[in-house]
C-alpha cells in the first residue's frame, strides 16, 4: 500500500514595514540626552525599539544638505558600525539592507534619503535604497539618478491645493515609484490653524496635508504609501504599511518594490504625539545650526 502526502501550503508572512524613519532626531548629542541616549547607544536603541513595536523593516532616513560617509548624518552608515558587534546575528544580505537576527525573527534597516530643494515647489523626494546621493535643483534629474541607481523614488508634500507643486507632481509622478500621502507628523486638526497668534505654527503640520485614501495620485495608477517620519524612538513604527510575502527568510528590496507597485498592501494611518511634534520643532528652530552639535565624531558635517 502507499499512501501520498500533500505537502503543507506555504503560509505568507506578515511584514510590518515604516519606510521612513530618522530613528531619534538629528543623532546629535543635545537630542539624544533629551532620550536619555549617548551616541553610541543609538543603533541598539532603535533596534530594541524596532523589536518591541512588532516592525519588520524600517528605511532608516537621512536628510542633510551635506553628508559624510560612515558620519552620523549618514545614519545607515552610523547604525551600521554601531551593531558590528552583532556578527553572530547581523549581516547585509544585499546592498543598503541591513538583517538583525533577534527574538526568533528578522528586523530589516533599509538605507534611505528624503532629498529636497528650493527650487522643487515644496515637494521632497524620499529614495529606497540608498543614500549621500548628489544634490539637484532639478526634481526631473534627481528621480531620474536615482532610478538609474535601482533606488525607488516616492514624492513627498504633495500639495493638491497649490497649482505650482501640481504641475510639478504631474511632470514626474510617471517615473516615480508611488507618493508618501501620509505623514505621521501631520497630527494636527484643521481647526488649530486659526488659532490667533499660534495657527501658524500649527500648519505646516495639519492633518489635511496629508492626502486622502483614494486621492487622484491613486487615480494615475501610483500607489500612496504611509510612514512615521519618527524623529524620536517612541515614534518608530506609529504609521506603515503591511503586506503579505514570503517569510521572512527571503526579504528583499524587489519583492517590496514589486509589492508597493501592485498595490498589495495596507496602509496605516497612524500619528505621532501633538506634543512630540511641537518639541521637534522646537528644537530644530534652537539647536538646528549649532556648531560641534555632535561630539562624538569629529569629521561630522555637523561639526563645519
Amino acid at each position: 500500500m502507499t499512501s501520498s502526502h500533500t505537502p503543507k501550503a506555504q503560509v505568507d508572512y506578515i511584514y510590518r514595514a515604516d519606510l521612513r524613519a530618522f530613528g531619534a532626531i538629528g543623532f546629535q548629542d543635545v537630542w539624544l540626552k533629551r532620550q536619555g541616549l549617548e551616541s553610541g547607544d543609538i543603533s541598539q536603541a532603535i533596534l530594541m525599539r524596532t523589536f518591541l513595536r512588532g516592525i519588520d523593516v524600517i528605511g532608516l532616513t537621512s536628510e542633510d544638505d551635506k553628508m559624510i560617509s560612515g558620519s552620523p548624518e549618514d545614519r545607515f552608515g552610523f547604525v551600521k558600525k554601531g551593531l558590528e558587534s552583532l556578527s553572530d546575528s547581523f549581516d547585509e544580505p544585499e546592498r543598503g539592507v541591513l538583517r538583525i537576527r533577534k527574538g526568533g525573527k528578522s528586523i530589516y534597516i533599509i538605507n534611505c534619503q528624503t532629498m529636497h530643494d528650493p527650487n522643487w515647489q515644496g515637494l521632497k523626494l524620499h529614495v529606497i535604497g540608498g543614500n549621500c546621493l548628489p544634490q539637484r535643483d532639478r526634481l526631473n534629474d534627481a528621480v531620474n539618478y536615482a532610478n538609474d541607481k535601482g533606488y525607488m523614488t516616492f514624492l513627498m508634500n504633495v500639495d493638491e491645493s497649490n497649482g505650482d507643486n501640481l504641475n510639478l507632481v504631474e511632470s514626474v509622478v510617471f517615473n516615480c515609484t508611488g507618493v508618501i500621502g501620509h505623514d505621521a507628523n501631520n497630527v494636527f486638526p484643521d481647526w488649530m490653524r486659526s488659532i490667533p497668534v499660534f495657527g501658524k505654527r500649527f500648519k505646516g503640520k495639519a492633518r489635511s496635508r496629508n492626502l486622502p485614501e483614494e486621492s487622484w495620485i491613486e487615480t494615475l495608477g501610483k500607489p500612496s504609501i504611509a510612514v512615521s517620519s519618527a524623529h524620536w524612538i517612541q515614534e518608530i513604527g506609529s504609521a506603515g504599511i503591511q503586506y503579505a510575502s514570503v517569510p521572512e527568510e527571503h526579504f528583499s528590496l524587489r519583492a517590496l518594490e514589486l509589492k508597493i507597485e501592485g498595490k498589495r498592501f495596507r496602509a496605516d494611518r497612524g500619528y505621532n504625539s501633538p506634543l512630540r511634534v511641537l518639541q521637534t520643532g522646537y528644537l530644530l528652530n534652537k539647536y538646528g545650526t549649532d556648531q560641534g552639535r555632535f561630539k562624538g565624531d569629529k569629521s561630522s558635517s555637523y561639526n563645519q
